[in-house]
């Protein structure tokens, strides 16, 4: 267990943050959570005022993703198992459908997505 506490507070996970020891492997599988959200929507998941609470809203892993911002299914998929779960390891990450998906698979992923909001937009009008 390391206990030094380093990097940004917006990437670290609930154990880094509020518990004593925590577990590098499993923190930095975090970290690779909220960036792939990051990456995904173009803002951080938690905020807040001061580093307490940021610890809070960090703790009950609620995620909530933009409207104006059309997120995956899969992306999302996986950001919730890192993220929210927690519960999925290293292999099982890289075993993940957007991870381990091969350029036509990742053709049919946008084109499902452009599907879902075009038929959004319709609806809608």
């Amino acid at each position: 267990m390391a206990k030094t506490k380093i990097g940004t507070p917006y990437y670290q996970a609930p154990s880094m943050l509020i518990e004593g020891g925590y577990n590098p492997f499993i923190t930095d599988l975090w970290s690779m959570g909220i960036f792939l959200f990051e990456l995904a929507t173009g803002r951080v998941p938690y905020n807040a005022r001061n580093r307490k609470e940021l610890a809070k809203v960090i703790a009950k892993r609620k995620l909530s993703y933009p409207r104006e911002i059309s997120v995956s299914l899969v992306v999302k998929d996986l950001i919730e198992k890192i993220i929210k779960e927690g519960s999925i390891d290293f292999d099982q990450m890289v075993a993940h459908p957007f991870v381990a998906a091969t350029e036509a698979e990742y053709k049919v992923y946008i084109d499902e997505e452009r599907s879902i909001s075009l038929s959004k937009k319709k609806l809608e009008n």
